[in-house]
């Protein structure tokens, strides 16, 4: 009897702890709607390489906004705005409103599953607010105030060289940056589950070990 009652507390036991091992990963950030599927997942502490994710694309977040956050290794923490799952496009933009000075400080892609078809080389200026203001031009707000203004090349209307400016303007940096508009958008190809979403499946792993990946829970019709 005693024997009974101590296997019965053994089998007890491991139904409670059962549900635990179970867990699924989340599939979204407490302040956005935004779903986050696979290769995408949200690991513990952002780790690009954890459980619940394809490495290279662990997520976090944000502990101020609860927003998607990206950790890119040699350009920081980006808040995550939209990700086109079938033609495998994520968009990132600055936590703080402020993309250029983050293109300023060094956006580098090297360590990451990603890449873009499109660069361009920019110069930015450091130029004396009245000047700028004198002949029309437009500033970064987010790198300006009262007293200088921080112009891009491309924000330049019908300006051709640094001879066009005013002569207070002085370069600060050029920079070669991917293309963006409403953040940075930015590819991947590994994995590939453009197939998978097309036919509206769930793309996942097979093998974690070995990196493959399969489609799954396709429609009947």
């Amino acid at each position: 009897m005693a024997l009974l009652t101590y296997l019965s507390f053994i089998v007890f036991s491991i139904f409670l702890h059962n549900p635990t091992t179970a867990q699924r990963c989340p599939t979204s950030c407490p302040g956005s709607e935004l779903e986050l599927k696979f290769p995408f997942g949200r690991n513990p502490n952002g780790n690009q390489n954890g459980s619940c994710s394809y490495p290279g694309f662990g997520l976090s977040c944000s502990r101020a906004t609860g927003e998607p956050i990206l950790k890119l290794p040699e350009s920081g923490e980006f808040s995550v705005r939209y990700i086109d799952y079938e033609a495998q496009q994520i968009w990132i933009d600055d936590p703080d409103s402020c993309l250029p000075k983050r293109m300023l400080e060094n956006f580098n892609l090297s360590g990451t599953p990603f890449g873009t078809e499109f660069w361009y080389t920019l110069t930015f200026f450091n130029c004396s607010t009245s000047d700028v203001t004198q002949k029309g031009l437009r500033s970064i707000s987010c790198l300006s105030d009262s007293n200088y203004s921080v112009l891009v090349s491309t924000m330049i209307s019908n300006v051709d060289s640094a001879e066009s400016l005013p002569s207070t303007c002085q370069a600060i940096k050029t920079v070669t940056i991917p293309f963006v508009l409403d953040g940075i958008r930015l590819d991947w190809n590994e994995p590939n589950c453009r197939s998978c979403v097309e036919r509206r499946g769930d793309c996942g792993f097979t093998d974690r070990n070995r990196l493959e990946t399969g489609c799954f829970n396709l429609p009947s019709q």
